[in-house]
């Protein structure tokens, strides 16, 4: 049975981050969205702090680890890329298209390529970095407010942006080709991030949804009973070695998993509160880290 403990944070905020990436040498950097500076946990579990280069309120949210280790920060509302090199060398660089005025992309993934795709929330046009660093856009089929949250790559190498408010589905080919697909239950902000399954499944994850939803490594698009259900219950998931699926308690009271045959089951956590946590990251030793938004004490859960 998973076992969640609590730990001490370097830094905390309200909204202080959102999303979190593992470096290639076992430091867990957390994505800050109104942060003022860094974070992160050591392979050994220890939080620091460190410089960024640029902050600003609702600047970044999700994070990817390109092929060459650098984590790229997914931009909301900063007006600059940010990246971390291997060698924990911060910098910038400059985006081809930003909107301060909308939350423009929420997380990202890399494609089978190489390339980073920025996902959509509300932005009108598709961005991303190539594996040697060069940043363009491209054309969306599907594009509204507060579109898609989040993605996940599938087995084919297609690219599934996560819908939160859209009313559709939209994927990128492995060619980078946008198309979109029918979904089996919409809501306004329903879904926020996404997570791959140990038999393909990629699976939504229930932020205000009342149902689960999730597409078969086929395709086929279903929805199945949650165990437990509120506003803004969860944001990301973590994929556990054992198969679970955990969904990251943003204001539930309780954890939520999904097991490798598909059974739904809740269990405690040791430390709840409102807009707690907003997204989660398995840790070298099995542990997973839960990213504090504004959790004011850090979160593990023991897996086994």
């Amino acid at each position: 049975n998973p076992i969640p403990s609590t730990y001490s944070l370097a830094y905390t905020a309200s909204g202080a981050y959102q999303g979190g990436v593992l470096a290639p040498n076992g430091d867990i950097h957390f994505v800050p969205l109104v942060a003022a500076v860094g974070q992160k946990i050591s392979a050994a579990g220890i939080a620091s702090t460190y410089s960024l280069v640029y902050t600003s309120g609702f600047s970044y949210e999700g994070g990817v680890l390109a092929p060459n280790g650098d984590i790229h920060f997914v931009p909301q509302v900063a007006t600059v890329g940010q990246k971390i090199a291997i060698d924990g060398t911060v910098s910038t660089y400059s985006l081809v298209y930003t909107n301060t005025a909308i939350n423009t992309y929420v997380g990202g993934v890399v494609a089978s390529n190489g390339d980073i795709h920025f996902v959509p929330l509300t932005a009108e046009v598709g961005q991303k970095i190539s594996s040697t660093g060069s940043v363009s856009t491209y054309s969306l089929v599907y594009t509204a407010a507060n579109a898609y949250c989040g993605g996940v790559l599938a087995p084919t190498g297609e690219i599934h942006f996560v819908p939160f408010a859209a009313t559709v589905g939209q994927k990128l080919s492995t060619a980078g080709v946008p198309s979109t697909y029918s979904l089996a239950y919409t809501l306004n902000q329903s879904y926020n991030g996404g997570i791959l399954a140990a038999n393909g499944d990629i699976h939504f994850v229930p932020t205000n949804a009342r149902v689960g939803q999730k597409i078969s490594a086929a395709g086929v698009v279903s929805t199945y009973s949650l165990a437990y259900t509120t506003s803004v219950a969860y944001r990301g998931a973590v994929l556990a070695p054992n198969g679970d699926i955990h969904f990251v308690p943003y204001s539930a009271r309780v954890g939520q998993k999904i097991s490798a045959t598909g059974v739904v089951s809740t269990y405690s956590l040791a430390y709840t509160v409102a807009s707690a946590f907003a997204g989660g990251i398995l840790n070298t030793d099995g542990d997973i880290i839960l990213v504090p938004s504004a959790a004011r004490v850090g979160q593990r859960i023991f897996t086994g």
